[in-house]
């Protein structure tokens, strides 16, 4: 099942998501976008690793009306893939409602994660799509119930090695904790500071382990760095009263 929620612009200019959720272990794949138009790439390139890398392949893929949608399927038919396609009727949500109900929890998430952040709502709408990730990430790695399985391990089986989804993510950590980076900049006086204020937004992505996402509050950018963490509870209280 798939749908497409549109956040607005947020700091690398991307408008949309594009939420991917599997009908039996409900897990969930997102994807940001710049443009609708965008989605039926991503998807292909999904079912494509599902096939050569998990050797498992999509049978039916429940959608609403949208033209990207229609676009997707021309390509899947164009593949020889043999796809089902099940379109909803228009003003029907409910008849796609595991995955619209997921959106609205992710969206009930990262309001959440904004307000223990104490970020500001002009800086927490740049980097919804860091938040967005972490809370799909969570969802599919933990479990909602004493002895069950994670969505992970119901999707990937016993016998496949799972993705690190959490990579080097200690529960500890919090979305919008102050951390700092090391200031890399050769000429330093004797009195200047060695590091630069950050906040946490996440686990880099297709790096290595302890390679963390970090927001500049004076640059208004996002960087990579080995992140050392601060006294959360002072500093963020102070951010927050302030």
């Amino acid at each position: 099942m798939l749908d497409i929620s549109s956040p607005g612009k947020s700091l690398d200019k991307n408008k949309h998501m594009c939420l991917v959720l599997d009908a039996k272990s409900a897990r969930a794949w997102v994807y940001i976008l710049k443009r609708k138009s965008h989605m039926p790439g991503e998807v292909m390139r999904l079912i494509q690793q599902l096939k050569t890398r998990y050797q498992m392949t999509v049978k039916i893929i429940r959608c609403d009306g949208g033209g990207e949608n229609f676009k997707l399927r021309k390509i899947c038919e164009k593949e020889g893939l043999n796809i089902e396609f099940e379109f909803t009727a228009p003003n029907t949500p409910q008849h796609n409602g595991r995955v619209e109900r997921r959106l609205a929890n992710i969206y009930k998430r990262i309001r959440a994660m904004m307000a223990e952040s104490g970020l500001s709502l002009d800086d927490f709408k740049l980097l919804w799509p860091y938040a967005v990730k972490l809370v799909v990430a969570m969802d599919n790695a933990l479990t909602r119930k004493s002895g069950a399985k994670s969505p992970d391990e119901v999707f990937f089986g016993d016998t496949i090695s799972l993705p690190t989804t959490l990579t080097d993510v200690p529960p500890q950590r919090i979305f919008g904790e102050v951390c700092v980076a090391a200031d890399r900049t050769k000429l330093k006086s004797k009195l200047s500071n060695r590091g630069k204020k950050c906040l946490w937004i996440g686990s880099a992505p297709d790096h290595s382990e302890h390679t963390h996402l970090l927001f500049n509050l004076e640059t208004k950018k996002v960087i990579l760095s080995q992140a050392k963490r601060l006294q959360f509870d002072c500093a963020t209280r102070a951010r927050r009263d302030h």
